[in-house]
């Protein structure tokens, strides 16, 4: 006998998708139950819901028969800003070209109105007294490059 659940099949997961779409979207995730790890790749159902808890689901989408939902995660390349490109390596210049293109097609979909980014942004915290969405710490600034730069000293370390 197999353990193995049936693929559901295109319009199971186009229904589901919805179905999360008006539910589920911009609530934070309070418990991870994970019914077949069998679903799971390069994560155990153990490592994936302490990273889970906590986040918000962003976004969704279908491709086929999958089903991806995108969280609010971490803001994305968790850097100080200070950090100098010469310094990244591979890993972490392809990290930081993925937070920026996300974070640059997010700001104009919102028409970089403050108030419609994610919460897990920096962006509607800045200011005097802001504190980090992700740690509660009070956000630091910085002049850099000529420019002011609000920073959470704690998960944005200098290298």
């Amino acid at each position: 006998m197999c353990d193995k659940k049936p693929m559901p099949e295109l319009p199971d997961v186009e229904s589901f998708k919805r179905y999360l779409d008006a539910t589920s979207l911009h609530q934070r995730i309070a418990h991870v139950n994970v019914l077949s790890a069998y679903v799971l790749k390069g994560i155990s159902a153990r490592e994936l819901a302490p990273r889970l808890k906590g986040r918000c689901f962003e976004s969704s989408r279908r491709h086929g028969k999958h089903l991806f939902v995108h969280t609010d995660g971490d803001f994305r390349a968790r850097m100080h800003p200070a950090t100098e490109i010469a310094d990244l390596d591979e890993k972490a210049l392809a990290k930081l070209f993925r937070a920026t293109r996300y974070i640059l097609e997010k700001a104009i979909e919102t028409k970089a109105d403050v108030e419609q980014m994610p919460k897990s942004w920096l962006s509607p915290h800045r200011g005097k007294g802001g504190k980090c969405p992700r740690c509660g710490r009070e956000l630091k600034s910085s002049k850099i490059g000529g420019r002011t730069a609000w920073f959470c000293s704690h998960c944005q370390r200098r290298a």
